[in-house]
C-alpha cells in the first residue's frame, strides 16, 4: 500500500555520507546540500563517500530531517532549497553524463604505482585493471581506466586482490564518485563543505586502518538497541572488542572488573546520570585517562563544555552522526593516545 507523503523524495543514490562524515542530498545535477548545516558546494569529480545506511537515515528521521525511506528513494522534509530538486532524477542512470561509479583506493602513496602496475600484472590482472594516481594516492580502475559501474563490481576485485597479496593490499578499501563514465580519472583537491581543507591522508587512514584499534576493548553505553548494534559493528570492522551495555550499571561493572580502551556512551543513560559515571570513571586509577566519546540527542554550549572541560571527555558528538564520522573519532581518539 502506497504512503502519502509531504516531503521531498530523492532517489536514495543521491543521499550519502560524506568520507569526513557529511550527510549530503544531491539535488541538483552538480549541487549538494549539507542535510544538518544547509550549506552548498558545487560537485566535482572527487566526491568521495560512502552509501549511507538504514541506521543513519533513521538518526535524520528521529532529527526531523527524513520523512521516510525505502530502497529506492528518501523523502526529505527540511530541504532549504526544495525547488532545485529536478523532478527528472527518478534514478542516477536518468542523468547521460554523470553517474556514481566506484573505483579502489590502495591508500598508498604514489611512490608506489609502479610497484603496484607490476604486481597486477605479475599475477595476471594487468588487463583487467588499471593503475592512476589521484592525488597523493595509488588508485585501481577497471579495463582501461574505466571505474566500475557496480559497488558489487568493486567489492569483487577488492577481494581478489587483497586475496593475492595481502601484505600489499590489505588497506584496499572502496571510494565512489560522480562522473562522465567513458572519460579516465581526473585528478583534483577536494574540497568540503565549509570550505575547510581536508587531510585527505588522515581521512582516508581513519576509515581504513586498523593498527591502533586491533584488539582494543571498547565499552558501549548506549540505550537504543539499534544504535548498539550498529556502533558494535563498526567497531567489529575496527577489529576491537566490544562489550556493549544498555545501562550503567552494566557498563560500570565491565569498566571496574575488566580492561577497557575507550568507551563509548550516550549522555543519557537509562538509570544513571552522565555525569555520575563520568564522575566514577575518572575516580579509578586505571581509568582516568581512558579515551571517552559521548553521544548526544543535541548540543547546548553549556551541556557540551561541561562534559569537555569538567568531565573531560575526548569528544563531544551530536546526533544525527554517521559511521564514517564516528570511526573516524574513535581511530583520532586512539591515534592522539599513541
Amino acid at each position: 500500500m502506497s504512503k502519502n507523503h509531504a516531503g521531498t523524495a530523492i532517489p536514495r543514490h543521491f543521499v550519502y555520507v560524506t568520507v569526513d562524515g557529511l550527510f549530503v542530498a544531491r539535488l541538483a545535477e552538480h549541487r549538494l546540500q549539507d542535510l544538518l548545516s544547509g550549506q552548498f558546494r558545487e560537485l566535482d569529480d572527487t566526491g568521495f563517500g560512502h552509501p549511507i545506511a538504514d541506521y543513519e537515515l533513521n538518526q535524520l528521521k528521529l532529527a526531523g530531517i527524513v520523512e521516510d525511506f525505502n530502497r529506492q528513494f528518501v523523502w526529505l522534509l527540511s530541504l532549504a532549497e526544495p525547488h532545485l530538486v529536478n523532478p527528472d532524477l527518478h534514478t542516477i542512470e536518468a542523468i547521460a553524463d554523470r553517474q556514481r561509479v566506484y573505483y579502489l583506493n590502495t591508500t598508498l602513496p604514489k611512490s608506489q604505482a609502479d610497484k603496484v602496475r607490476a604486481l597486477l600484472v605479475g599475477i595476471g590482472l594487468g588487463d583487467d585493471l588499471t593503475v592512476d594516481v589521484r592525488g597523493e594516492q595509488v588508485m585501481v580502475f577497471g579495463r582501461r581506466g574505466r571505474p566500475f559501474k557496480q559497488l558489487r563490481e568493486a567489492e569483487e576485485w577488492q577481494k581478489k586482490i587483497r586475496a593475492r597479496v595481502p601484505n600489499m593490499f590489505s588497506q584496499t578499501v572502496i571510494a565512489f564518485t560522480e562522473v562522465d563514465v567513458s572519460l579516465s580519472p581526473i585528478n583534483r583537491d577536494t574540497k568540503p563543505l565549509d570550505g575547510r581543507n581536508i587531510g585527505l591522508d588522515l581521512i582516508i587512514a581513519s576509515q581504513s586502518d586498523t593498527t591502533l584499534t586491533a584488539h582494543k576493548q571498547a565499552v558501549l553505553l548506549l540505550n537504543q538497541a539499534e544504535e548498539r548494534e550498529a556502533i558494535s559493528e563498526l567497531c567489529s570492522e575496527m577489529k576491537m572488542v566490544v562489550w556493549p551495555a544498555d545501562t550503567g550499571r552494566g557498563a560500570m561493572e565491565f569498566l571496574e572488573d575488566g580492561h577497557a580502551d575507550l568507551l563509548v556512551m550516550d549522555l543519557k543513560p537509562t538509570d544513571m546520570h552522565a555525569w555520575a559515571i563520568l564522575g566514577k570513571v575518572k575516580e579509578i586509577d586505571g581509568l582516568r585517562n581512558l579515551p571517552i566519546i559521548v553521544i548526544a540527542d543535541h548540543g547546548t554550549p553549556d551541556q557540551q563544555s561541561m562534559a569537555l572541560v569538567v568531565a573531560q571527555v575526548d569528544v563531544y558528538l551530536v546526533r544525527p552522526l554517521s559511521k564514517a564520522r564516528l570511526r573516524q573519532n574513535i581511530w583520532m581518539v586512539m591515534n592522539n593516545r599513541q
